[in-house]
């Protein structure tokens, strides 16, 4: 795996929207306010605000984050969600409506759902997960290099649930020249 360094860059001042595994990640990482310096709006579907289970989660940093609520409105996009579930029949109703927002808004998609990632790869939806959040936060000096190794450093350690595999993990490293101390 290689970084996409003019990806990563490219990210600044665009609009996403966000599933439900970024905001436990940067919740988690204890910088949610993040998200807003690198994406100029942020979305959230209604659906995932209106789960229990991520609002026990998150509710106590929504606070430091600026976003807009946004559902499905057109008959279009719920044909396109509707396709995708079928077609993808472990992808969850959450993914798929993050990715069918994505679409309609032509906006970036943002999960670290492998699968989510390919779907949006398949339907030509830019997507971009925790780590290219980071990484772009860093490349345009949002955040010192002594923090962004320190958030990489937790984003791969116990403390965080985030599930990253060892090849996103090892070219992170190896590319920003980050210290596994």
């Amino acid at each position: 795996m290689e970084i996409n360094i003019q990806k990563i860059r490219s990210l600044l001042g665009r609009v996403g929207v966000l599933d439900n595994n970024i905001l436990n990640d940067f919740t988690e990482l204890q910088c949610i306010s993040l998200i807003n310096k690198v994406f100029v709006k942020v979305y959230i579907p209604q659906s995932i605000l209106d789960r229990e289970a991520i609002l026990e989660t998150i509710q106590s940093n929504m606070e430091w984050l600026e976003y807009q609520p946004t559902a499905l409105e057109q008959f279009e996009s719920f044909e396109f969600l509707s396709r995708i579930l079928d077609e993808k029949p472990a992808l969850s109703e959450y993914d798929a409506e993050c990715i069918a927002i994505a679409r309609k808004k032509m906006i970036y998609c943002t999960s670290n759902e492998k699968r989510v990632m390919s779907i949006c790869q398949e339907y030509e939806i830019e997507c971009t997960g925790t780590v290219g959040i980071l990484c772009c936060a860093f490349e345009h000096g949002l955040i010192s290099e002594g923090e962004f190794h320190r958030l990489v450093k937790k984003l791969f350690s116990p403390e965080c649930s985030a599930y990253l595999g060892r090849k996103v993990k090892h070219a992170l490293f190896s590319y920003y020249k980050i210290k596994e101390s």
